[in-house]
């Protein structure tokens, strides 16, 4: 009775945790967890023997009967002792081989976690068949020279000694593994676009470990029956099979892997920070998984005690096996176009259950020594191959039931062309609703809830004058602004004064007194320039600002990240708890001056942290989601896979639709490994803590105050066409998708770059070997006389097959040098991706298709080549700029999603692809004619609407009102202030 509800509770964990692998957070910290575990698996085994006595531990009535079929007296690994040999100086060898093998297969683990992506899909489905050779040739054979039945089965026929003979375990265990590398590959997502580099190891080394690592657990199975040999006394009497021997394997090999571990800490003092704060997730799933596995551990040795490894082995790997064939069920969430075919789950279904029922005949036809075959059954009553098909049946229903992507005879851009007009029609019926100053301050009122600052009537003027096509939707800014409302005003002075009094911050102070502006003290001299930009920028309104002093963050990277629940009471706080006044005061306090004036003796304060070059997504990037988001409650640390869950929200099918929901990292936990902000910026000094930091660009979730860039308002990267290189019409350029930037993402240390967005570009243009997904059109299977439209379906086909279908993708490449790395990773990117030379800027207008990427922080060629008549590829990193809003996806740019994985189908959708033939001759991919028109209606839409709304003027009418709400939120008297027309 024991070993039946070991069985099944074993099984129960199993399933429950294979669900959980790919989002737990444990296997972000391999070492770590497998210290805890094994401690914890220790004291659990000893325990268990403390509180169980020899119960738990025996062997069934079937070992005393049957010995020799896991413990035979002739393999020197597992001879039976005639007295007890549970301790370790009896067995030292037994006990350096088990220690040895954790140890080096745990540090397999930690080499497949770093390089998931490489990995060969379903290799550790192979280890029932190592162990059924292994019973084969160890207890099989040798059994059967004793056994005096035995002829007839070698004189049977082919099948009786296939399926009842001595290798009768291997058939299904083959089929087991086959359909287990099937399984896998069909219910796990499409692969991303995470590097696996050619130019190394990885692609061959991976593998190899993974065979090396599944050799070490057949290695440990087969030696466990001698650690847990039941004890025979001198009478011949089986007593209790120990674990104390297991458990003190387990202490050792703990000790061992932690002291690794505390050298490796040691030696990476960079990664201390992240090391030493996991994070309540990380403790949570950690008990989870620990609590589980402790309670597996005895179930497992109590099964191997009982029937040996092979079986264990079995019966886990086809739990494994239907939890991730029901795993299915769960996609109705995620894009149908990633679903498999119902008929191939139903073919894996069925050769899975085939399987099953080999395996249950095999045992069935295992046989006692001193007994007949006997009748295998369920609890006693019903017929194991009876349940074999009953859940043949249940399945099929099942998945014949799941919904499946067949094609569809209409491109999904068009809808979504179509669906953009409409989105900014309705945001330019809004955004410039009033007309006058007397409507304009009403609409504001309407808006916020608030009076207009004071100068708003200048404010007003001055955007009328330069033809602002925008002058009631600011909202942008106001909710940069919102949390500030929760301060004090001088509170807000003070937190200003903290960030700016210590050049380490590198918030840098422009300070404002009497209508001229004037750059701080310890400003570096590479920075320069930005504050230079910000004072030309408000240059034409200056005296009109109140005096104040501002703290500009001089790195790219956003500064201030609030945990949720800090966000809500800061909102709560921040909203208006009365109506505007009636009859506010139209000019700031005379003395606010004085506000801004803290002493010289004060002692300078660090208000920030430094968490350069280490992973921020769950320390920072993410904090701000509610604690029930995907992102909180899961850590996707499996790069193998496209998280389709993760851009089901905003996509259709293999498109980005909604483009300010794709910024979000709430429902996108997969983000900590596409961006090299998430993985390891260069420059990161955060702070958890409400502070007034302008930047040029924040992250979703981040509280920095964004104003227009410099870098653009100087004329960093500018569209200024020449006659060495024009800017042709749309139609008249070079068909080629063009790219050329920098590794500045990121700093990469430790393979932190293949994540990196720029550089999985590169890769995906360069990359031989893995298939990506494609949407093209094909002709269904119908006869050759019928009229039909082709059907869009998606295509797996690797970059080499591009040029085929007449996509030219050979102008992606890394430019002049490989940056921002250390120590094997520089070699590695240059052999990896190689580097061009250096091109002029203005050369970008000789193609017909230009992509924006963003860097460490916002990219400041948008603006240019949206001014241009090439189209451009904006791919939705994760920072947003101040004109976040006022350029529409799909109607002025075209938006690729992060992980690039519908960059082929849209650049086929615009280019069009030449037919390509597949089997008897039959067109696989049948032409598709470019979209020429609709991509010139894009790019001159664009370019159009940003000579409207992302002007010089626009930068400063923005800014402009941007000062004028900051020198009323910082004023002692702002609930009394504000402009209005009586």
């Amino acid at each position: 009775m024991t070993t039946w509800v070991s069985g099944r509770v074993l099984a129960f964990i199993v399933i429950n945790l294979s669900w959980d692998f790919q989002k737990s957070p444990v296997f972000e910290r391999p070492i770590e967890t497998t210290v805890v575990f094994l401690f914890c698996s220790a004291c659990g085994l000893l325990l268990l023997r403390a509180a169980t006595g020899a119960r738990f531990f025996s062997p069934p009535r079937h070992v005393d009967d049957d010995r020799a079929s896991h413990f035979p007296e002739d393999v020197p690994s597992v001879k039976v002792a005639s007295k007890s040999t549970a301790s370790v100086s009896s067995r030292p060898w037994l006990f350096v081989l088990l220690v040895s093998a954790l140890c080096c297969r745990v540090q397999i683990v930690r080499v497949l976690l770093n390089g998931h992506q490489c990995i060969a899909t379903g290799v550790e489905g192979f280890l029932p068949l190592l162990l059924a050779v292994h019973d084969y040739w160890w207890k099989q054979r040798r059994r059967s020279a004793d056994d005096n039945t035995s002829h007839d089965q070698k004189s049977g026929s082919f099948v009786q000694r296939l399926f009842l003979g001595q290798h009768r375990y291997v058939l299904p265990t083959t089929v087991l593994g086959i359909t287990y590398v099937f399984i896998v590959s069909c219910t796990s997502s499409p692969q991303s676009t995470y590097v696996c580099p050619l130019s190394n190891l990885n692609r061959l080394g991976i593998p190899l470990m993974q065979a090396l690592g599944v050799s070490l657990d057949f290695l440990v199975l087969i030696s466990l029956p001698a650690a847990l040999e039941p004890q025979v006394s001198t009478a011949g009497a089986t007593k209790a099979g120990t674990p104390v021997f297991v458990g003190i394997v387990l202490l050792a090999s703990a000790i061992l892997v932690a002291l690794g571990g505390l050298i490796a800490f040691y030696t990476h003092p960079r990664e201390w920070i992240w090391v030493l704060s996991p994070g309540s997730v990380y403790w949570g799933s950690l008990a989870f998984w620990t609590l589980l596995l402790t309670i597996a551990l005895p179930c497992a040795l109590k099964l191997i005690l009982s029937y040996g490894p092979l079986h264990l082995a079995m019966c886990l790997y086809i739990s494994m096996s239907y939890a991730s064939l029901f795993s299915l069920a769960q996609w109705n969430a995620d894009p149908p176009t990633f679903l498999p075919p119902a008929s191939s789950s139903v073919k894996l279904l069925v050769t899975l259950t085939i399987c099953f029922i080999l395996y249950l005949q095999a045992l069935s036809s295992d046989r006692n020594v001193n007994g007949p075959t006997p009748r295998i059954r369920f609890h006693g009553r019903v017929p194991l191959t009876a349940i074999g098909i009953v859940v043949l049946v249940f399945w099929s229903w099942s998945f014949l039931r799941l919904p499946h992507y067949s094609g569809s005879s209409a491109h999904p851009i068009d809808s979504l062309l179509t669906a953009a007009s409409a989105q900014h029609d309705a945001w330019l019926q809004q955004a410039s609703t009033s007309n006058g100053l007397g409507e304009c301050v009403n609409e504001y009122k309407r808006r916020y809830k608030r009076n207009p600052p004071p100068g708003f009537d200048a404010w007003h003027r001055y955007a009328i004058e330069r033809f602002s096509a925008v002058i009631d939707d600011f909202d942008n800014l106001m909710d940069d602004l919102q949390l500030f409302w929760a301060l004090k005003p001088s509170e807000i002075r003070r937190r200003t004064r903290e960030a700016i009094s210590d050049p380490w911050n590198e918030v840098a102070e422009i300070r404002i007194r009497s209508g001229k502006a004037e750059i701080g003290p310890d400003v570096k001299p590479t920075h320069r320039w930005m504050l230079d930009g910000v004072i030309a920028m408000m240059k034409n309104y200056i005296e009109k600002i109140p005096d104040m002093d501002l703290g500009f963050n001089i790195n790219d990277e956003p500064r201030i990240a609030i945990p949720y629940n800090d966000l809500q009471g800061l909102h709560t706080d921040s909203v208006p708890t009365e109506p505007p006044k009636s009859n506010p005061f139209n000019e700031t306090s005379k003395d606010r001056a004085a506000g801004w004036n803290f002493s010289d003796s004060s002692s300078p304060n660090k208000p920030f942290i430094d968490y350069s070059f280490q992973p921020t997504f769950h320390s920072h990037g993410s904090i701000s989601c509610h604690p029930s988001s995907f992102a909180r409650r899961s850590h996707l640390w499996d790069t193998l896979p496209l998280c389709t869950s993760c851009l089901a929200p905003h996509s259709t099918g293999l498109f980005l639709s909604n483009w300010t929901l794709s910024a979000s990292p709430c429902h996108q936990p997969d983000l900590a490994h596409l961006h090299g902000f998430y993985l390891s910026p260069a420059a990161f000094k955060p702070s958890k803590v409400l502070y007034p930091v302008f930047s040029q660009s924040k992250a979703a979730g981040y509280a920095d105050i964004r104003y227009p860039s410099p870098w653009n308002y100087i004329d960093k990267a500018v569209y200024r066409p020449t006659d060495e290189f024009p800017d042709l019409p749309f139609a008249e350029k070079e068909s080629t998708l063009f790219w050329r930037g920098a590794t500045s993402e990121g700093l990469s240390r430790y393979g932190e770059w293949k994540g990196m967005a720029r550089q999985r570009l590169v890769h995906l243009a360069n990359n031989a070997s893995t298939k990506f997904p494609i949407l093209l059109p094909s002709f269904p299977h119908i006869s050759s006389n019928a009229r039909y439209q082709p059907t869009y379906t998606t295509h797996h086909v690797p970059s080499t097959m591009l040029p085929e279908l007449g996509l030219n993708i050979s102008s992606i490449a890394l430019v002049n040098k490989i940056d921002r790395c250390w120590d094997d990773d520089c070699p590695a990117q240059l052999r990896e991706f190689g580097v061009v030379g250096p091109s002029d800027f203005q050369s970008h207008w000789h193609y017909k298709y230009l992509i924006d990427l963003d860097g460490a922080g916002f990219s400041g060629r948008f603006i240019p080549f949206l001014q241009s008549r090439s189209l451009p590829f904006k791919v939705a990193g994760v920072f947003r700029e101040w004109w976040d809003g006022r350029v529409t996806a799909w109607k002025h740019f075209v938006p690729i999603d992060i992980r690039l994985h519908g960059l082929w189908s849209t650049l086929a959708y615009f280019h069009g692809v030449k037919p390509t033939e597949g089997k008897g001759g039959r067109k696989a991919v049948t032409e598709m004619k470019a979209r020429t028109e609709e991509g010139e209606r894009i790019t001159e839409e664009g370019r159009d609407w940003v000579g409207k709304v992302m002007r010089k003027e626009d930068m400063e009418i923005y800014f402009y009102r941007l000062l004028l709400e900051w020198g009323r939120l910082t004023d002692d008297a702002r609930d009394d202030i504000g402009f209005s027309m009586w």
